[in-house]
């Protein structure tokens, strides 16, 4: 039994140990690991603002086909918009929303930045 746990004892001692006596090495890790989570945290800000982008522009195609039935236009004409105008909808849909995104987590984003030039 004694065996199985030295491990778990040994392990942290001996990185303990070793950032205690190089504490440039402890900098080094800590500075690696900040890069890393901000390098998380804008992929996850990435896939969130897609995410809502994808959301939004299907309730708008969906809004725009209902608006046109009610007008007593046909779906051909609401394609040949989709279309042809589409992807800028899509791309107007998406800044927006980046620009929400940047405005409501604003703070967070400064602190994470100082974090990096610090």
């Amino acid at each position: 039994m004694g065996s199985v746990i030295l491990p778990f004892i040994l392990v942290p001692l001996l990185v303990y140990t070793y950032f205690w006596v190089n504490p440039l090495a402890f900098a080094v890790f800590l500075e690696g690991l900040t890069k890393y989570l901000i390098e998380i945290y804008l992929g996850y800000k990435e896939w969130k603002i897609e995410y809502e982008t994808k959301k939004a522009y299907r309730r708008y195609t969906r809004a725009s086909e209902k608006l046109a039935h009610d007008s007593g236009l046909t779906g051909e004409l609401v394609k040949l918009y989709f279309d042809t105008y589409g992807e800028n909808d899509r791309r107007t849909l998406k800044q927006q929303n980046r620009e929400y995104y940047e405005a409501r987590y604003k703070s967070l984003e400064e602190t994470m930045r100082d974090m990096l030039l610090f």
